[in-house]
């Protein structure tokens, strides 16, 4: 299996932020603030300057694209020290999330469902946004989801699935680096526990293991005690994991 710090690199880039910037081993991203892992700054290497410093270039920067200053850090490396300077100086530990992976082949049962899933449908990028839309009611401006799909259309797959005519389960699934990223899991309320999510999944891990992806990787929060046991049944394991610094208040 990849190291963490190749795993993190495909992930961010099957997540792409609208604008990236890299300084001083940091790695900032600008996506019109449409979630935090495209609208954060990730910490990888060790800085040659003053922290101080580079914390206050960084908030500026995120101040002029009207975005709130959010650090992503990972839980090894040199982002343990910046974690330490961010919680000293006030900043506010948010959303311990897990990066869950495993290794995919041709030979895995997986390879062998993609036409086990009929009733998963695989679509545009306009008519998935409308599902997503109408599954998760999620009420932010789409404009920079839509750009960010767009940016990753010609190798990624995206999932919805249909009960009584209606949308109740989509997923996104984005091949990078070798990898294959599992983003946009979302089942309606009213169909939760009963297998739809499993079901979108292996479909995704199918494709996957169908274009020579060595493993799957996906994000889930600490505290989604359903997702990481869905994930688990499908083979999922912990890899390594993150959490965001919020400005004080």
């Amino acid at each position: 299996m990849a190291d963490w710090l190749a795993l993190d690199r495909a992930s961010q880039r099957a997540w792409p932020a609208l604008i990236t910037e890299r300084y001083d081993g940091w790695v900032l991203r600008y996506a019109r603030g449409y979630t935090r892992r495209a609208n954060s700054i990730t910490p990888l290497v060790a800085s040659s300057l003053p922290l101080a410093r580079k914390v206050a270039c960084c908030q500026r920067r995120y101040v002029e694209q009207g975005i709130e200053p959010v650090f992503r850090i990972v839980d090894r490396g040199p982002a343990l020290g910046v974690d330490a300077w961010l919680a000293a100086a006030g900043w506010g530990k948010r959303d311990p999330t897990l990066v869950l992976c495993r290794p995919l082949d041709s030979t895995t049962a997986e390879a062998r469902l993609l036409a086990a899933a009929d009733d998963v449908d695989a679509l545009g990028i306009e008519d998935w946004i409308d599902a997503f839309v109408r599954i998760t009611c999620d009420g932010r401006e789409q404009g920079p989801h839509r750009e960010m799909l767009w940016r990753v259309a010609t190798h990624s797959l995206r999932l919805m699935l249909q009960r009584d005519g209606q949308p109740v389960g989509c997923a996104l699934a984005v091949l990078r680096d070798g990898w294959l990223s599992l983003l946009d899991v979302a089942v309606v309320q009213a169909w939760r526990r009963q297998g739809l999510g499993s079901l979108m999944l292996q479909r995704a891990l199918a494709w996957g293991a169908a274009q020579g992806a060595v493993g799957a990787v996906l994000s889930v929060t600490a505290t989604n005690k359903p997702a990481r046991a869905l994930y688990a049944r499908l083979g999922f394991t912990a890899s390594y994991a993150y959490w965001y610094r919020h400005p004080p208040i």
